[in-house]
């Protein structure tokens, strides 16, 4: 239904210009009648007026034309304005809507981190006993150590005496060795004296060829000798089998003597020697039996040259007559003495042969019994000593293994203490932030309830604002009516601004759209990072790097803060240079009406998400409240535990190193919880100070509107300039938004970046707290291989400490995780408090903007009504 036209003035002119194509016939009437009426006397003088009334209509037409330029302009301008608004409220609706998603999460987060909290203490109690039960195996531990300490003593004793009897046994060796050697001497002694017998044997030998010189000149000597020589012959040849039987008796002794030097080996090199020197004894004496032999074959020789000095002997027996006699006598003494000498040596001889012989058999035979004696002692020894060298090998492996053990046992109880002193102070820690929270949760429900109250009184301000609104618009549809037929010319101006708007806006969606996949790209590589990072295996001093690299990140995420503050500074800066600008519009009523249908779809939504986050609030309040008095009974216990535990272990000095280190751990989590208190009151302030400058800008927005009169007045000589003006604003206004967004882009690149770096790093750590894992496992297999009570021992500490390192890992892991989720809720919550600001200057520009457009649809109406 087309609007209701205003009302026309009844005067030629008027009709002139209001007029419309149909009613030019009744304009030609009125003309012919006035001209039927007028005297020719007066014809020049009306058709002077008839000149200058068309000449004031040409004027008004000229007048008209221009406007309607002007018109058009506005047109296009408030068209793209339109889209702009449209987009901006689409986006704030998106962003609402990540403001309440982040807000659900965060209340998730801190439930979360709640039971986080219990679970940790409750690991934490756990692992005090498991310390106990642990200490508790190290002290038996220690006390097998010292069993298995002495019993190596005792090992080591034996070994002594062990290495002492091989001593004895090696000294009884040579004394053996000795005494063979003496035996051996005592057989070179008899060789010597058959030696020297056989030398007295030449000698004797002699002394008969001597006589038998000396009785040449007597046939009977001669005879005599010649008996004797063959007795003497005989018995050298007794004594020669005696010294053969000799020979072959010492070849049998000495082959035994081979034998029992093929037993004995290398430790019998002396008897080989000694059985050498028999063999050149036997050497020597068939010498001597070759020299009896020359003997003998001189004695030949003497016999013929006794034939040959017989006859001299005859011829000189005669002279010799008288002598032969007393010769005869002296040789008959001579040879009586020399009868009994030989026989007194033949018996001394027999009896030296008989008691050397006897000694021979007796020392063989002792020999032999000492070598069987020595061999079995030398085999017993051997035995003794190869068991003994087993044994102490085995004992030196086993004492090796024992050392190697302890150190490794020692270096893990080191390692769990160390771990528990940072548990500790971890939970010390946690306790004061536990009470400062406590103190938080108070300062955050008088926050609140402030909070309260001036969304009460904004929400009053807004309910003022739409009556104002609400009058406007009434206005606005009446003027309406009267610009619809200019707006229809210009119609297709506007609709070629449209487009161009449309571009503009597909561009910037594009842009959005682009950026929503890089962010949702990063999210995914985000998560699957996590999900790596959840299986890490992260040491303390790198949670403690990466507390600090997030406090850095904090504080450039709070310098990012400020800057956004300061953009929010130059955007309500060209806001209110834009408000001025539409303000100066006078085109603007086509489009002021949706504006305002749109500014109060949105109120009414705003409204109802504002009650339904008050209604979140109070929720999430409720339960934080119940949280925390959670949190503080738990407090409470652990703290009654803790005293117990100072009383239990009041008397030990190493329990209360640990107790003094799990104080410093409780100290380093109520330090972080302090931090995450200040991040929760920093943004606090931030929404208070946001939600004072929304107060305030709705101030401006009231005392824009008592001053809509004044500004009525400037509309007609800042017209076109606030357009071009508005025209270069907003072009300036979009690039400058495209550069924040690509900055934040980049920033959100480089945060990930420095994210990954961390995640690099708690891959390195994964991969070194493997490598540790797996030098446990191989401690495990090697404890495997102990003996005894010692293995089992060994074994189930093991075990437990292996498990102990696997449960503090996993608390690693989890306190990573959670310092990892508190960094992203805080990003999430600044990001959200960006958006919120952002929403509440494009809320407030629009407000501003229907109020200028209400008093420019109004200004026009009077204009259009003036002329």
């Amino acid at each position: 239904m087309p609007p209701k036209q205003p009302q026309r003035q009844n005067s030629y002119f008027t009709n002139l210009l209001w007029k419309k194509p149909n009613d030019a016939a009744n304009g030609d009437a009125d003309t012919k009648s006035l001209l039927s009426k007028a005297s020719k006397a007066d014809t020049k003088q009306l058709v002077s007026e008839l000149q200058a009334k068309l000449d004031e209509t040409t004027a008004a037409l000229d007048a008209k034309t221009r406007t309607v330029d002007t018109l058009e302009d506005r047109v296009r301008t408030l068209a793209s304005s339109l889209e702009t608004t449209q987009a901006e409220s689409r986006d704030a609706s998106a962003a609402l809507q990540t403001a309440e998603d982040a807000k659900a999460k965060l209340q998730t987060d801190l439930a979360e981190t709640l039971r986080r909290s219990d679970a940790g203490r409750h690991e934490h109690a756990e692992q005090s006993a498991q310390l106990e039960v642990a200490r508790r195996q190290v002290d038996e531990t220690k006390s097998a150590l010292e069993t298995e300490r002495a019993a190596h003593l005792s090992v080591e004793q034996r070994l002594k005496s062990t290495e002492e009897d091989r001593d004895k046994l090696t000294t009884q060796h040579e004394k053996n060795r000795e005494v063979i050697s003496a035996k051996d001497v005592e057989l070179q002694d008899g060789i010597r004296r058959l030696q020297t017998l056989a030398s007295e044997l030449s000698a004797v030998r002699d002394e008969r060829n001597e006589q038998s010189d000396r009785a040449a000149d007597l046939q009977l000597e001669l005879s005599i000798v010649t008996k004797e020589r063959a007795e003497l012959d005989q018995r050298c040849e007794d004594y020669l089998r005696r010294m053969k039987t000799l020979e072959a008796d010492l070849g049998k002794k000495s082959s035994v003597m081979d034998e029992m030097t093929e037993t004995l080996e290398a430790k019998y090199a002396d008897l080989q020697a000694a059985r050498e020197e028999l063999d050149a004894t036997r050497v020597e004496s068939a010498r001597r039996s070759m020299q009896i032999e020359e003997l003998a074959a001189e004695l030949a020789q003497t016999s013929d040259s006794l034939d040959q000095t017989r006859a001299q002997a005859r011829a000189d027996a005669d002279t010799h007559l008288r002598k032969l006699d007393e010769l005869e006598r002296r040789h008959s003494q001579s040879y009586a003495e020399l009868e009994r000498q030989v026989d007194r040596l033949t018996v001394e001889l027999q009896a030296q042969e008989e008691s050397h012989e006897r000694e021979l058999q007796a020392t063989h035979a002792s020999h032999r019994d000492e070598i069987d004696t020595l061999a079995a002692e030398r085999d017993e020894v051997q035995r003794r000593c190869d068991v003994a060298g087993r044994e102490l090998e085995g004992f030196r492996e086993e004492y090796d293994r024992v050392l190697i053990d302890a150190e490794a046992l020692k270096a893990q109880c080191d390692e769990q203490e160390s771990t528990i002193q940072d548990l500790q102070t971890e939970l010390s820690e946690a306790e004061g932030a536990l009470a400062s929270a406590l103190r938080a949760l108070d300062a955050a429900k008088v926050q609140l309830e402030e909070g309260r109250q001036r969304t009460a009184e904004i929400e009053r301000a807004k309910g003022e604002v739409i009556e104002g609104l609400s009058a406007d618009l009434s206005h606005a549809r009446e003027a309406h009516a009267a610009l619809r037929e200019t707006f229809l010319a210009t119609d297709r101006h506007a609709k070629e601004l449209e487009n161009t708007a449309r571009a503009l806006q597909d561009e910037i969606r594009q842009l959005h759209a682009a950026h929503q996949d890089e962010l949702s790209d990063l999210l995914v590589d985000k998560a699957d990072m996590q999900r790596k990072v959840d299986a890490a295996y992260v040491r303390a001093s790198e949670l403690d790097q990466m507390v600090q690299a997030d406090g850095a990140k904090i504080t450039q995420l709070e310098s990012e803060c400020d800057q956004a503050k300061a953009r929010i500074t130059q955007l309500n800066n060209v806001l209110k240079g834009t408000e001025e600008a539409y303000a100066e519009c006078r085109a603007a009523l086509s489009q002021s009406s949706h504006r305002l249908k749109a500014l109060q779809a949105e109120s009414d939504a705003i409204r109802q998400k504002s009650a339904a986050s008050e209604r979140e609030k109070e929720q999430a309040v409720a339960r934080l409240s119940s949280e925390l008095s959670q949190a503080s009974q738990q407090n409470k216990t652990l703290q009654a535990e803790l005293d117990a535990a100072r009383q239990r272990l009041s008397g030990i000095g190493e329990k209360d190193q640990e107790i003094a280190r799990l104080y410093q751990e409780i100290a380093r989590l109520s330090k972080e919880l302090a931090d995450v208190r200040e991040a929760r009151n920093a943004l606090t302030r931030k929404l208070n100070s946001s939600n004072e400058q929304a107060r305030r800008q709705l101030q401006q927005a009231e005392e824009s509107t008592r001053k809509r009169t004044d500004e009525v007045k400037q509309l007609r000589t800042t017209h076109q300039a606030a357009v071009d003006e508005l025209h270069g604003k907003h072009r300036s206004a979009l690039q400058q938004q495209v550069k924040q967004s690509l900055q934040e882009i980049e920033k959100r690149d480089a945060e990930l970046r420095a994210v990954r770096s961390d995640l690099a790093a708690a891959t390195a750590a994964r991969a070194s707290a493997e490598q540790e894992v797996n030098t446990l496992k191989t401690t495990l297999e090697n404890h495997k291989h102990s003996a005894g009570s010692l293995e089992r021992t060994k074994d189930g500490i093991a075990v437990q400490i292996h498990n102990d390192y696997k449960a503090q890992i996993a608390a690693l892991v989890a306190e990573k995780e959670e310092l990892m989720h508190r960094w992203n809720v805080q990003v999430r919550e600044l990001k959200a408090e960006q958006v919120q600001l952002l929403l509440a200057a494009r809320r407030h520009d629009r407000v501003g903007r229907g109020v200028v457009g209400g008093i420019a649809a109004a200004l026009g109406l009077a204009t259009g009504f003036l002329l």
